[in-house]
């Protein structure tokens, strides 16, 4: 069976048009929203079909290569960046949803805190490198909350990822280790 892609395609539009809008008309109210996060220190205009998700912006639009996606529902872990200090999914984040917020990037994050890629080596935290992006992000958002630290702590926040590689004893080694070179470790246990 042979598939006629240009009427795959309308097929593909129609579906995506809101119930309300002239099939017609392809503009549509919603066919582009601008906004402008600040994506690693620097302000950002974009425009882009309202439905796009922040990881394909950072990807495609901004170059950022460290962000990926892995399951795109945001289970993973790969795909998490700060935005406003806070970890998100950026898979499940509209491009939008960041207009006039800072987006930090494990690109952001290895140069304010170059540190943390020789503590995850020494670890051997790093296996295929896949999960660590998002890893060198949630020790960001440790370290930048600065609130104390023991190792249940430090299995929550490593637990909010997914390794396939390490078993996650190395990881968590790595945490407790920049816990403890800021200030934050608290042995309690």
């Amino acid at each position: 069976m042979t598939t006629d892609t240009s009427t795959a395609a309308a097929r593909r539009d129609t579906l995506a048009r809101p119930v309300d809008q002239d099939p017609a008309d392809p503009s549509g109210p919603w066919d582009e929203t601008a906004s402008r996060p600040t994506v690693n220190g620097t302000a950002r205009d974009v425009r882009e079909e309202p439905r796009r998700l922040l990881v394909d912006a950072l990807r495609k639009d901004f170059g950022v290569t460290t962000t990926a996606t892995s399951c795109s529902d945001g289970v993973c872990g790969t795909c998490t960046v700060l935005v406003d200090g806070d970890p998100v999914r950026s898979c499940l984040m509209l491009v939008h949803e960041a207009d006039g917020r800072t987006v930090r990037t494990a690109e952001d994050v290895l140069a304010s805190e170059p540190g943390l890629s020789g503590i995850f080596s020494r670890h051997h935290a790093i296996q295929c490198g896949f999960c660590t992006p998002g890893y060198l992000v949630l020790a960001t958002a440790m370290i930048e909350a600065g609130d104390p630290v023991s190792d249940r702590t430090l299995r929550e926040i490593v637990s909010d990822n997914i390794c396939r590689c390490t078993g996650y004893g190395p990881i968590v080694a790595a945490f407790r280790e920049i816990a403890q070179v800021h200030g934050l470790w608290e042995d309690a246990e």
